[in-house]
Formats: C-alpha cells, sequence, structure tokens
C-alpha cells in the first residue's frame, strides 16, 4: 500500500516527529511505500507532493495544539485524494478518539502505540478485510462509533526497527 503520514506543524520551533517516524519505518520495513511529510504553514510543494504520490492511505499524528493545522490539511488532500482512507494517531486521538474521528470525519483513530496496529490496519486494507477485531483501533460503522479493544504497549522498544531518518528528508531537521 502507498501511505502517506503527516506531522501537522503550526511553528517551527518543535522537536523531530519521532512517533510518526518509527511508524513510517515499521510499514516501509513491511513492504509498503511510506511518504513521510512534515508540513508548516508556510511550506509549499507538500500539496503536490502528495497528489504525485497518490495515497491509499493518508495518516496525520497529531497533539491538541495541532488540531486546527490538521483540519485544514485533511481538508486540502481530500480535494485530490478522494478515494484515500483517512487516519489519525498520536497524543490527541488517543486522548478523544470518538470526537477525533467523528469531528475530522475520518475513516479510523489509532490509539495508543501505532507502530504494530497501522502494520496490522494495512495488511487488513490490503486484503479488501475490515477493521474489526485490531486492537487499538476506533471507527465507524454504519453511523456508529465501533471501539475495539485496546492494544498493549511495545514492551520491549528495542524491538523496534531503528527510525529512518531519510524517510523525512527535510532539511529543518538535519
Amino acid at each position: 500500500m502507498r501511505i502517506t503520514l503527516i506531522n501537522p506543524r503550526e511553528n517551527y520551533d518543535v522537536v523531530l516527529p519521532m512517533g510518526i517516524l518509527y511508524v513510517g519505518t515499521v510499514l516501509k520495513e513491511t513492504g509498503h511505500e511510506v511518504q513521510l511529510l512534515d508540513v508548516g504553514p508556510r511550506d509549499i510543494g507538500w500539496e503536490e507532493k502528495i497528489r504525485n504520490f497518490k495515497p491509499e492511505i493518508v495518516g496525520l499524528t497529531l497533539v491538541t495544539t495541532q488540531y486546527r493545522r490538521a483540519k485544514e490539511i485533511l481538508a486540502r488532500v481530500r480535494e485530490f485524494c478522494p478515494s484515500a482512507k483517512y487516519c489519525a494517531g498520536g497524543a490527541h486521538p488517543s486522548a478523544l478518539p470518538e470526537e477525533t474521528l467523528k469531528d475530522l470525519n475520518l475513516d479510523f483513530v489509532v490509539v495508543g502505540e501505532g507502530e504494530y496496529v497501522m502494520k496490522e490496519i494495512c495488511e487488513r486494507l490490503s486484503q479488501n478485510k475490515n477493521l474489526a477485531g485490531v486492537k487499538g483501533v476506533y471507527y465507524l460503522e454504519n453511523n456508529q462509533v465501533v471501539a475495539n479493544e485496546p492494544t498493549t504497549p511495545i514492551l520491549d522498544l528495542d524491538a523496534l526497527p531503528i527510525p529512518q531518518r531519510e524517510l523525512l528528508p527535510d532539511e529543518n531537521w538535519y
């Protein structure tokens, strides 16, 4: 699958988005095409990058302070990627999964650690299966929120692959 992961930024005084970098690395190492973008308010060219990549899934990571920016980005991307599946993860969706799912009009949200959850989601979607039973996922079915069982925390962090910094080729981070 082709997956675009976006870190929506309000400003330029932030830290490297390690969570989404870990998710992207796991997905890439399991055979998916991954595009990782760090999108600030004055950045240009990011829309064209997404348009050319033609993602099947567009995912955002966000904390509450990024919510307004995420909403803006989603509105723009939906204009040229109407058939993609849309999702979010991170602190805000983990704290308010139902509200985030509905307000951002997403296909699903990931609650908790998303590295292996997203891997399972991509496997399911690539086989045209639904998300029933995928731990750590909230989604809508017949306009009703389905809250799957919580995922378990990753206890052995050394089992995660080393983040591939080349997934985030942004001169702001080097």
